[in-house]
């Protein structure tokens, strides 16, 4: 980051760990709106969704899959030119 804002600027970083549990739906949506994601309209559209469904089956425990997440925050105080 140093080398975006310049070695001038007052840069502060912090991660936040958590959870999300997500039921089937919720789960199936979040990873509908990646961007990498095979689409509807894709070949590989129906075998894309037949695994999703499996690994939420291995890895969820009562219709709930828990996943651990980080969020990065980065901010910066550019000096006054």
């Amino acid at each position: 980051m140093r080398g975006l804002f310049g070695p001038q600027a007052e840069l502060h970083q912090a991660q936040v760990h958590g959870v999300q549990q997500l039921d089937w739906p919720a789960f199936r949506g979040h990873c509908m709106s990646l961007s990498v994601i095979h689409q509807p309209d894709h070949p590989n559209h129906e075998a894309f969704q037949r695994e999703l469904c499996h690994y939420f089956d291995a890895h969820g425990s009562a219709g709930i899959l828990t996943m651990p997440t980080t969020c990065y925050i980065t901010v910066a105080r550019l000096p006054a030119e």
